[in-house]
């Protein structure tokens, strides 16, 4: 073989490990982003769930004391009369 042909095979050798690198660090990268969207995602759910148990909270506090006002006003009409 000459020395011209041994460097082309030595420089398609590299070149396809520098291809094979390239391609495993954007595969890698793509698992990233997708591990970070999942987790977002998962986040986001947790966040809307707790939110919705915090409007949960809030209503049946209203709901107790409206019933709680009404009572009173029950109360205070019965002692007037």
């Amino acid at each position: 073989m000459s020395k011209e042909y041994q460097y082309c095979i030595h420089q398609d050798a590299a070149l396809m490990d520098v291809f094979s690198k390239l391609q495993e660090r954007i595969e890698s990268q793509e698992a990233e982003r997708e591990a970070k969207r999942e987790e977002h995602r998962r986040q986001m759910e947790e966040m809307m769930k707790a939110r919705e148990a915090d409007r949960e909270a809030f209503r049946q506090e209203f709901m107790s004391m409206l019933q709680a006002a009404q009572g009173q006003a029950s109360l205070q009409q019965v002692i007037v009369m």
